[in-house]
């Protein structure tokens, strides 16, 4: 059944292109378990439901953020554990400094701001990189700092093969994670992740307005 949903998703999200500010598996807008500096803007709201196969104990994950202000994403992450209690925690981002030409996108943010599971405040810094010679339509970095879940340094890049595929790697304090996101249509958009080596995750992602 998983399986089978994982092809078909693969397959409807592939066919078309678009920009998009995707949750990432705890609910902030990011890469894979990474923030990024990236918010919504007023109005706009994105969503995903994700699901992580683990060997000891599988995870699914659904998560829905809005644009409060420009600058402001707000959002409700559930975390539903196969063994253990299931958990509803409250994102937030703020966007100090947008991200420009010559200087980096800046953000801060706290992820589960009632501290239902383990509250995590961050600080993440991405830019765009232009590397001269390099056969992909574009490269972005980010590097943050954050403790709780995210305790120590974390970084992650984006680079976008095609237009509708975009390569993800990151480091989230604790593994090295893998993924591919494959935009669709209507804001779609879905995603096959490699966690730490070991776990596999997939889901899909919507977003509207960004």
């Amino acid at each position: 059944m998983i399986v089978s949903f994982m092809l078909v998703a693969m397959a409807a999200a592939i066919m078309a292109s678009g920009a998009f500010a995707a949750p990432a598996y705890p609910g902030y807008t990011g890469l894979i378990f990474t923030p990024t500096a990236d918010t919504l803007n007023m109005g706009a709201v994105n969503a995903g439901a994700s699901y992580i196969s683990r060997d000891d104990n599988d995870m699914s994950y659904f998560s829905a953020n809005i644009g409060v202000i420009n600058g402001l994403e707000a959002g409700l992450g559930y975390q539903n554990p196969e063994t253990g209690d299931s958990e509803t925690i409250i994102n937030a981002k703020y966007s100090i400094m947008k991200e420009t030409f010559a200087t980096p996108g800046v953000a801060v943010g706290v992820s589960d701001l009632s501290d239902e599971i383990d509250s995590t405040p961050y600080v993440v810094v991405s830019k765009k990189l232009d590397v001269p010679g390099l056969a992909i339509k574009s490269l972005r970095g980010s590097v943050g700092l954050g403790s709780g879940t995210l305790d120590g340094v974390f970084a992650g890049l984006s680079a976008v093969i095609t237009d509708n595929v975009t390569f993800m790697i990151e480091h989230d304090t604790d593994d090295i994670n893998l993924g591919l996101q494959f935009a669709g249509y209507g804001g779609f958009r879905a995603h096959v992740d490699l966690i730490g080596g070991d776990d596999v995750g997939f889901g899909l992602n919507f977003n509207k307005g960004f």
